[in-house]
Parts: C-alpha cells; sequence; structure tokens
C-alpha cells in the first residue's frame, strides 16, 4: 500500500536534526586513487562526522570522494560504517544523496544493515537511516521501525519510521496495529495525516 514516496530533507520540508542549509560541495578529485581499506579506515575515524557547524568543505569533500568511490566499488565491509558516519545536519548537502552508495550491494545485505543502525543511540544516524531506508522497505525492518515511530523524539524520524511501513506489502495487519497505537500518542500533524490515511480515518 503505497502512500508516499521518496521524501528527501530538502524537498518534503522536513529537516535533518540541526539542518543547516549546506550546499553540496563536491571536491572534484578523482575516486580512482582511493582504496576500499582507504574508505573503511576514513570511515572508522568519522563516527559520526562532525556536525555541519564544526565540518570544513575539506572533510566533506574528502568524505563525498569515499561516497563516490563506493558507488563505483561497491564494498559490504564498509556498509556498517557509513550508515553510522551522520553526523548532526545534512554533510552539507552530502547526505542526502548517500543511497547512491546502497543501491549497487544486495538488497538483504542493505536491509540488514539498516536493521542494525536503526537502532543506534545517535537521533542523527537514526534520522538518516530512516531516510534511506524509505528505498528499501522490507518485512524484516518492522520491529525495529514499530519503536521508532512509537518513541523517536524527531518528528522527521517519526514520519520516515510510518512512512516505509506503509509501504511494506502483506503486513498490514501487523502496521495497522502500530499506527492504531502510534496515532494515540502522536503530536506532529504530518505524521498523524499519514496514519489516519493508512487506517482510513
Amino acid at each position: 500500500m503505497t502512500l508516499v514516496g521518496k521524501l528527501r530533507w530538502n524537498d518534503s520540508g522536513r529537516e535533518a536534526p540541526g539542518d543547516l542549509g549546506g550546499a553540496l560541495v563536491m571536491s572534484g578529485n578523482s575516486e580512482s586513487t582511493l582504496s576500499e581499506g582507504y574508505a573503511i579506515s576514513f570511515l572508522k575515524q568519522h563516527q559520526p562526522m562532525p556536525d555541519d557547524s564544526k565540518l570544513s568543505e575539506e572533510l566533506i569533500a574528502e568524505y563525498d570522494d569515499v561516497r563516490r568511490f563506493l558507488v563505483s566499488n561497491p564494498s559490504e565491509a564498509c556498509l556498517p560504517l557509513l550508515l553510522r558516519s551522520f553526523g548532526r545536519g545534512t554533510g552539507l548537502g552530502v547526505y542526502p544523496i548517500m543511497d547512491s552508495v546502497l543501491w549497487p550491494l544486495p538488497r538483504d545485505v542493505v536491509v540488514a544493515q539498516l536493521k542494525e543502525a536503526l537502532t543506534s543511540d545517535n537521533p542523527n544516524v537514526r534520522f538518516w537511516c530512516s531516510d534511506l531506508a524509505l528505498e528499501f522497505p522490507d518485512p524484516a525492518l518492522i520491529d525495529v521501525l514499530g519503536p521508532l515511530l512509537l518513541n523517536d523524539d524527531h518528528d522527521g524520524t517519526r514520519f520516515n519510521a510510518a512512512a516505509i511501513l506503509a509501504d511494506i506489502e502483506g503486513e498490514q495487519d501487523r502496521v495497522s496495529v502500530l499506527f492504531r497505537h502510534a496515532i494515540e500518542k502522536e503530536t506532529d500533524e504530518e505524521v498523524i495525516a499519514l496514519l489516519q490515511q493508512y487506517l482510513g480515518q
């Protein structure tokens, strides 16, 4: 049951935690000089990346070089680190295009790693991974999306959780139960509207 399409921070009106509206920074460096080992080392050093207010253009350009390398050279080993690299804000516009790294990887691997990352203690990681998971609605995510919908402090994360759940096919009964619980406590008007639409209210 598809209610909404992919909603990005810059066209949905939903701000990322600490969104500063930064513009996308591209370094222009060739990713051909990079390696999987370099990407792993870089990402290990940035768990997570600095907040946008402290993020230099040089660092985000290097981060984007790693992103572009991983698009051309898919790496399952890098994925857990990548999903936990999101800092506060939008990464000067790089975080919203991180789905380009996920598409070349096996879907089951992506879903499994998203499931793990969505339980992170970092609200920025939870938000951006829920944003990415909009592209991968899967029954395997229900157990982690339910708590996000019911309890996450950020309305954008709750909205994303509801949108993903609404797009999961063949699980209407489970999702409806979650939505009925959520609508009793939800305060955000857009989240409420999505829940009501799904429940036919």
